[in-house]
């Protein structure tokens, strides 16, 4: 375990032996990334077993180069880094990557948000001109 998640551990201890369970689990999710109820799970464990688990999340030396990634509108740049970096497969990198994006206020955007846009509204364009001129034929 590295210092960052020996720190990690140490913090949620502290805001556990201090009644703030809900801190911790927040602290958890803020700096893994993961779901509330992963967040949960593991802070659970740190209670029963005495251990903090880590898995689904981002690990702490490639966090801010995912969430830089993400700033950046380069979603697929972070996902293949989590996935060579930890080994997973596509789906659950991308599961995780997203999930960061989404706690920390990244929407994720899609390249092809502007292009589907661009294609609808050509689409209804066409579609009156289409329209337009079968109601203006002359009539048999």
């Amino acid at each position: 375990m590295g210092r960052e998640e020996e720190k990690l551990e140490a913090d949620i201890r502290d805001l556990l032996a201090a009644g703030r369970p809900l801190d911790a689990i927040r602290l958890y999710r803020g700096v893994t990334g993961c779901g509330l109820y992963d967040a949960e799970l593991a802070v659970d464990t740190l209670v029963r077993e005495d251990r903090l688990p880590l898995p689904g999340a981002v690990p702490l030396d490639m966090r801010e180069r995912v969430l830089e990634f993400l700033r950046q509108g380069r979603k697929l740049n972070a996902i293949i880094l989590y996935r060579e970096r930890t080994g997973v497969d596509l789906l659950t990198a991308k599961t995780v990557v997203e999930g960061l994006a989404r706690h920390h206020g990244l929407a994720a955007r899609s390249p092809y948000g502007l292009v589907l846009l661009v294609v609808l509204a050509a689409a209804l364009v066409i579609g009156g001109i289409v329209l337009a001129v079968v109601l203006s034929a002359p009539q048999p």
